[in-house]
């Protein structure tokens, strides 16, 4: 997750051109979610409580402090993150069910690119149609 903020400020100047990762943080927390739940299923009933109200717990401060960074540094994106979770959060799902039924492939790898590539192209959807944006 540190990556995907640091990465703007580490990146931009090494390639000379503006590179926007912050993206990848909400990414990797809808991820987390997705493996907590899977996990939580094998777990005791008071584990499986906390576990999942713990990974839900992350995810919505790591939303909020999302939110709230894209606000202080004026990133347009604000809320529009969200549409990303709907459409990608069966895929990791998916995902996390196929590795922890034992799946060894690059299958998982290759899901979790697809699942990032709709939740970032969702994303990149919904702004311009929530901004008023017209392509004429």
């Amino acid at each position: 997750m540190l990556l995907g903020i640091a990465g703007t400020w580490l990146a931009t100047p090494l390639l000379n051109q503006f590179v926007f990762t912050w993206p990848v943080r909400p990414f990797i927390a809808l991820r987390m979610i997705a493996q907590c739940h899977q996990w939580s299923k094998s777990g005791n009933g008071a584990c499986r409580n906390i576990s999942s109200r713990l990974a839900l717990l992350l995810f919505a401060s790591s939303i909020l402090l999302y939110a709230a960074a894209c606000k202080h540094f004026y990133i347009v994106s604000g809320w529009g993150f969200l549409i990303g979770t709907a459409p990608a959060l069966p895929i990791l799902l998916r995902e996390t069910r196929a590795i922890r039924s034992g799946a060894r492939s690059t299958r998982p790898l290759i899901a979790i690119i697809i699942a990032f590539t709709v939740y970032f192209w969702s994303v990149a959807a919904f702004l311009p149609w929530q901004s008023g944006v017209r392509f004429d």
